[in-house]
């Protein structure tokens, strides 16, 4: 097992730093404004040309397998199993409660 896998990192700092943090080599919320900001009462700007989406590599294999699952039901005309986030299923019963 590689190191590091199966875990879920949430990172309290942004790949998208405002200016002054990006100027001053600090962490940054990436919010707007950002918490460094906000606590100094400062002007929070971000350099649109900087912006820019960052997408795990988990999340696109998973994105994958999905589309894979999705195409090879569609190819054997069999309903689609998408899972809901959490990995859990709804019942065919509807919103019943135990």
């Amino acid at each position: 097992m590689e190191p590091g896998a199966g875990r879920n990192k949430v990172s309290k700092r942004s790949s998208n730093a405002c200016v002054r943090c990006r100027r001053q080599k600090i962490k940054c919320s990436g919010s707007q404004p950002c918490d460094a900001c906000g606590k100094r009462k400062q002007s929070c700007t971000f350099d649109e040309r900087d912006q820019r989406i960052v997408v795990t590599r988990g999340y696109i294999i998973d994105l994958q397998q999905r589309i894979e699952r999705w195409e090879r039901s569609r190819s054997t005309n069999e309903p689609a199993q998408v899972s809901i986030e959490g990995g859990q299923r709804p019942d065919k019963g509807g919103n019943k409660r135990r």
